[in-house]
């Protein structure tokens, strides 16, 4: 199986015929057919039914369409780093984010670091089905330069690793504007657990331990039994569900709260849950340069914009 034959597959499937699939892939007809009948093949079903100029996807076709999509999507990602990265050249700092790791000041923390060293940033962002752990594995190969996670940081890595909180996000209930803690102001646990809820979290990660650390957080955070916990692997989907009443979510504050509020959903922050450090962690041995650096601007912003971590670190 070639990704090729994928990206053609995709394309059939998307554009509902051969003949525009070989247009939007710029070859000609007889290339796509021979790479999805090939691949066929080798997955020994057919993906498509063919019926005069009519093309539609198996049941087969249909299982397989998204896993495909997917792929081809990651691989075309793959390829743009790439591109970004030999564009940017090797000075570029290579940052990995996990979860709601991006604070809402990054945006402005990699304006100023480039404005004051000339570097380039390149934020990449943890597969969904990956795990937080893969962060520093790579870290410490190379891959990346450092990694940013919602957490505290970690003793275990301090033997190899220097960690820094940069920022804090806080952490809201979204829900339907209708719902009935749909009012303005901050929200409480307490409040939480006086209306039944049905909380339907966005799966940043398939792992157990992700999911038991998160169910533990509920529980012991809001008094809301795993029961009463739905997981969902589309972000969008969560949104849609609380959009129309279905469920509500807990959502940290980073630079994707701008895009749900857009889309009609009610935020409040929860007031006695605290704030959730946002550490910053890279390799003490052999660190680009301009990763500290980084840290301290990262640190100056949110002091700037009202939350100040060497405060916060000192009453901890």
């Amino acid at each position: 199986m070639e990704i090729r034959q994928l990206e053609y597959f995709v394309a059939v499937a998307e554009m509902g015929g051969f003949t525009r699939a070989a247009e939007v892939c710029h070859v000609v007809q007889t290339t796509v057919s021979h790479a999805v009948a090939t691949l066929e093949h080798e997955l020994g079903v057919r993906l498509f039914d063919r019926t005069g100029r009519t093309v539609e996807l198996t049941p087969e076709g249909l299982v397989f369409l998204d896993d495909a999509r997917a792929i081809v999507e990651r691989a075309q990602q793959a390829e743009r780093n790439l591109q970004i990265y030999h564009e940017l050249g090797e000075s570029a700092i290579r940052i990995g984010y996990y979860g709601a790791g991006l604070a809402e000041d990054f945006p402005e923390t990699i304006r100023r670091f480039r404005a004051e060293t000339g570097q380039q940033v390149v934020l990449r962002g943890a597969d969904a089905d990956a795990s937080s752990e893969d962060l520093p594995i790579q870290v410490r190969k190379g891959a990346l330069d450092a990694y940013i996670i919602a957490h505290a940081p970690i003793p275990e890595h301090s033997a190899w690793a220097a960690q820094q909180i940069v920022a804090y996000n806080g952490v809201y209930l979204a829900m339907a504007p209708d719902d009935p803690l749909a009012v303005p102001g901050a929200v409480s646990r307490s409040n939480l657990s006086e209306v039944a809820p049905t909380i339907c979290m966005f799966r940043a990660s398939h792992s157990d331990e992700y999911r038991a650390a998160m169910r533990s957080w509920l529980s012991d955070g809001f008094g809301i039994d795993s029961s009463a916990v739905s997981w969902n692997d589309s972000l969008e989907d969560v949104r849609l569900l609380a959009r129309c009443g279905q469920c509500r979510t807990i959502f940290f504050c980073n630079s994707a709260l701008a895009s749900f509020c857009k889309e009609g959903l009610m935020f409040r922050r929860i007031e006695d849950l605290g704030l959730l450090p946002i550490t910053m962690v890279w390799r003490k041995a052999g660190a680009r340069p301009g990763i500290e650096l980084f840290a301290k601007i990262a640190r100056r912003v949110s002091a700037k914009n009202g939350i100040d971590v060497t405060c916060l670190e000192n009453t901890r």
